[in-house]
């Protein structure tokens, strides 16, 4: 009877603890009741979207590279790179238009991006096209969701070409073109070649960027493009035979150890959270275990 009594406070506890533990969790995290065992979590692993984004921010290596081979080889145009650097957005369109024809069940009006941004993203386009023509010597640098990254890329895409073929014009760009064909080291063939590889290539870099931030985060984009400076150096030391001297080793090495420590601090904070969640599961599980026996006692 002593036993009993003393239990008797129990019950009205273990309600109280399950209910706090029930409001720290989800409903679809709940152990299942049925022998009070818990299943595992399932291991998160990186979307197909960020896979896809970081394979072409790797693919968009080249377009620093070639435009580094269009300026060893003599080109000298300012706004003629930076065009190179944006102006690929019209191969946004075809895969833009099948993923807005795809879901056109929801309304393509729905899947527009609204007026705001789509002013917001010219803007951007425009001034980086501004900063880039301006500056005085030359530098290397299908879902829904990904639909929207498309249209974002293909906004800031035709407001920065615009804003270079204005720059261009201003400065003669397009009749040094054909005095730069002809005199290129490579030759007149390779010269338009590279122009437009170098294109392809760095809309490839910027989808990839842009897929990086929307899909996973900016820090990851941060990073990534960390990366890709000293891999841009490699590859000129390797294809160019530029000297591979101190500073590209140590830009290596610390963009490496960069992207390293990002890989470890997101499986750890993912094994931190994998523990949080098993102990959540087992505190339901004890309260739920609590309140029945306690209800079967007589």
């Amino acid at each position: 009877m002593a036993t009993i009594t003393a239990a008797s406070p129990r019950p009205s506890a273990a309600p109280a603890a399950m209910e706090e533990t029930s409001k720290a969790m989800p409903t679809s995290e709940w152990p299942a009741a049925s022998g009070g065992n818990a299943s595992p979590p399932a291991r998160s692993r990186p979307s197909l979207l960020v896979i896809f984004s970081a394979c072409l921010v790797l693919l968009g290596a080249g377009g620093p590279l070639l435009l580094r081979v269009y300026f060893v080889h003599g080109g000298t145009r300012l706004w003629l790179s930076a065009t190179l650097q944006i102006s690929g957005w019209p191969l946004l369109l075809p895969p833009l238009c099948v993923s807005l024809y795809r879901g056109r069940r929801h309304g393509i009006g729905n899947l527009l991006l609204p007026r705001r941004l789509v002013g917001a993203a010219a803007v951007l386009g425009g001034l980086y096209a501004v900063s880039y023509g301006r500056r005085t010597g030359p530098a290397a640098r299908v879902p829904p969701p990904y639909a929207t990254v498309m249209q974002m890329q293909a906004v800031m895409g035709a407001a920065g070409t615009a804003v270079c073929v204005l720059g261009m014009a201003i400065k003669g760009d397009f009749q040094a073109v054909a005095r730069e064909a002809a005199a290129f080291g490579l030759g007149a063939a390779n010269y338009y070649l590279v122009l437009a590889w170098d294109a392809v290539s760095w809309q490839l870099l910027n989808l990839g960027i842009m897929g990086l931030i929307t899909c996973a985060s900016s820090l990851l984009a941060g990073i990534m493009i960390a990366v890709l400076l000293p891999l841009s150096q490699v590859l000129a030391v390797i294809f160019l035979h530029e000297k591979f001297d101190g500073t590209k080793g140590i830009a290596l090495v610390l963009s490496l150890w960069g992207f390293a420590s990002y890989l470890y601090g997101e499986k750890a904070q993912k094994k931190e959270e994998a523990q949080k969640m098993r102990e959540r599961e087992q505190e339901v599980a004890l309260a739920q275990k609590t309140a029945d026996v306690e209800s079967a006692a007589p």
